[in-house]
């Protein structure tokens, strides 16, 4: 995601959740899109959003590791009935309508790893 000069030696969830929202702002960017164009960003931005009110609401380390990959989940089901409008989807038109596309499940599935793999998950 985005580059960071300045990353602190240790940091907060509230670290993270600043250095994730801006490397999701990077690419909503670069990729000159946002939500509801069935893209990743159909995914990232919610979980973006979930993590600064989880961190804001002072919610624990488990906590979050629990909530965002079930944002995650629900943001990808939500491209099901979306029409495609960047990215290679966006070749099939109106037959990418009713499909989930693999990057949509390859975010998922990464948010998830990342919550099951985190140290603070395995104590």
């Amino acid at each position: 995601m985005g580059m960071s000069r300045s990353a602190p030696r240790e940091c907060t969830a509230a670290d993270v959740a600043t250095m994730y929202a801006a490397g999701v702002e990077a690419m909503q960017q670069r990729g000159k899109t946002g939500k509801g164009s069935k893209t990743m960003m159909d995914v990232l931005i919610p979980v973006a959003e979930r993590f600064r009110e989880l961190v804001d609401a002072q919610s624990s380390i488990e906590e979050i590791l629990r909530e965002l990959p079930k944002e995650a989940e629900r943001g990808m089901l939500s491209t099901r009935e979306m029409l495609a409008l960047k990215g290679r989807a966006s070749f099939l038109g109106e037959r990418s309508r009713g499909t989930l596309t693999p990057v949509h499940d390859r975010v998922r599935s990464s948010s998830r790893r990342c919550a099951r793999d985190s140290p603070k998950s395995r104590e």
